[in-house]
């Protein structure tokens, strides 16, 4: 942050106030700070990049895009996906009309808008935009894509097709909390509480520690109760104060 600070500064003197240049790196700016979890800080540099690109650059520009792009994924980390599919669909526009249709950031504004529509509980669209996304980059598949996939199905009441998606993301990533998380909600949706504690269990002994996420899943209200999800709660908050002691 600090040489980013220092190149900031440079390009304010000697480039001006409104040089695309200094929008770039305004942009470069927040994307750290969203690095960093400071997603106020982040739009902030955001921007005032988009001040910049907005009054100098073409309407169309790929820069411009790339710009709504950060801010509505930082918008959606901040928890508002309604604003964040404001900025985001802004960014797809532009792609759409300025980049060809294998491009992979076109991928990423479908990805990105998927996730929008799954935390507004609009499963379905939510499972187009994430199969939009791959079929442009079919690397997307060795990332999060399974995953993504499966808990929408899953949420939307298609078991079989979360089924599916689960178990290629375990076979992808078997090391990985999230593969179990991810069977732990597919049998608290069948009412397996047995199955749903051990896959739970699992989850945490490899290092999950989404305790907001579970809190928040309905499908887990009928174990918040049993002794052994207050033992996985604790584990997970032990876990996640050490991190935070780490960090100080």
């Amino acid at each position: 942050m600090e040489y980013q600070q220092k190149c900031t500064a440079i390009f304010k003197e000697v480039l001006g106030i409104k040089h695309p240049d200094l929008a770039i790196s305004y942009t470069n700016t927040g994307r750290i700070y969203k690095s960093m979890g400071d997603h106020q800080k982040a739009l902030e540099f955001y921007q005032r990049a988009l001040t910049i690109q907005e009054e100098v650059l073409d309407p169309k520009h790929p820069r411009l895009a790339t710009t709504y792009h950060g801010i509505g994924n930082t918008y959606r980390a901040v928890g508002d996906p309604t604003k964040a599919m404001e900025y985001l669909q802004r960014a797809l526009y532009i792609r759409k009309e300025t980049l060809p249709p294998e491009h992979p950031d076109l991928a990423g504004s479908y990805n990105s808008l998927g996730h929008c529509h799954y935390a507004m509980g609009h499963y379905t669209k939510a499972i187009a935009h994430y199969q939009q996304a791959v079929s442009i980059d079919p690397k997307l598949k060795e990332k999060a894509y399974y995953n993504d996939l499966g808990l929408a199905y899953a949420k939307n009441g298609q078991l079989e097709e979360a089924r599916i998606a689960f178990e290629e993301y375990e076979r992808l990533f078997p090391e990985k909390g999230e593969a179990y998380r991810n069977w732990a909600l597919y049998y608290a949706l069948l009412d397996n509480q047995e199955e749903t504690l051990a896959h739970l269990q699992k989850a945490v002994a490899l290092g999950y520690k989404d305790l907001e996420w579970l809190e928040q899943e309905e499908a887990f209200n009928s174990i918040r109760e049993s002794e052994q999800y207050q033992t996985l709660v604790k584990k997970i908050e032990n876990a996640q104060a050490l991190e935070t002691k780490a960090q100080d």
